[in-house]
């Protein structure tokens, strides 16, 4: 719902201006397009990975896509448009940061500029 606040979703949210300072994140485009672009191609990797006969509803293959979709920093749902990207990597951010943060630091330095915070260091005195 956050990326809607200027129209349709983008992977581009509104940036409020008592909150935000514009010009930090001049980048935003560059360093999500980058990370989504990169992120495909991982889940790319992953499905070609599975076998060529996967089925979702058999367990075997089930647990083949599981032990490869959590070597990815977040769900491969991600992958579906740059929209979806922005609200995983929000989800992520907040849920498992650490794995964002390794795997994409600029992503997760932009998100804690944009919700004003840091759950790594939350997370570390929790």
């Amino acid at each position: 719902k956050i990326d809607m606040g200027r129209g349709g979703a983008n992977g581009y949210p509104p940036f409020l201006s008592p909150f935000h300072v514009r010009s930090d994140f001049v980048d935003w485009p560059q360093v999500f397009s980058a990370a989504y672009d990169d992120f495909c191609q991982r889940v790319d990797q992953l499905e070609a990975a599975l076998p060529d006969d996967y089925a979702p509803d058999n367990p075997l293959h089930a647990e083949r896509y599981e032990t490869l979709a959590a070597q990815l920093p977040m769900d491969p749902y991600a992958a579906s448009d740059p929209a979806e990207f922005f609200a995983v990597a929000s989800e992520s951010f907040f849920v498992a940061p650490a794995p964002l943060a390794n795997d994409y630091p600029e992503v997760y330095r932009l998100l804690a500029r944009y919700y004003r915070q840091n759950p790594l260091t939350v997370s570390a005195h929790a």
